[in-house]
């Protein structure tokens, strides 16, 4: 967890990730980390749902307003524990906080997860430790 970037190989630029891919930018590594996890919960919705906790499934189930900041939290979950997120990115989320970490020679960057709407971008771009570049984003889901 929080390795420098290019662990693995020295072929890697000292800003890339050594993946499953090759040498990668971390952007693109937990972009990708989260385009498939999305993927996964669309084909089941299941497995969305065992991300959450019985009180945070039993409040989506009693009001449907929850449904999208739960299924943020999911998502959150899931991508912290992807095998290419894992070994590299700390989570760290919660309130007032970034999402995950990158701890590199060059210091810490921060990235947030959020939906691609317009909405979720405006409430979390202004936050202090958002920058534009670490910002990755997965489809609203409708609910």
């Amino acid at each position: 967890m929080g390795e420098d970037v290019g662990a693995g190989s020295d072929d890697c630029d000292e800003d890339e990730l050594f993946t499953s891919v090759g040498c990668e930018d971390p952007a693109e590594t937990i972009q990708r980390a989260t385009d498939e996890v999305h993927q996964e919960f669309q084909k089941d919705p299941q497995r969305y749902l065992d991300e959450l906790t019985d009180a945070e499934r039993a409040a989506t189930e009693a009001d449907p307003k929850f449904a999208q900041s739960n299924y943020g939290k999911a998502m959150e979950r899931a991508v912290a524990e992807h095998p290419e997120v894992k070994p590299h990115f700390q989570h760290v989320g919660g309130a007032n906080n970034p999402d995950f970490l990158l701890t590199t020679r060059h210091g810490v960057s921060p990235y947030e997860l959020a939906t691609n709407s317009a909405g979720a971008f405006l409430g979390h771009v202004n936050r202090w430790y958002v920058e534009p570049l670490t910002y990755i984003t997965y489809p609203s889901v409708p609910f």
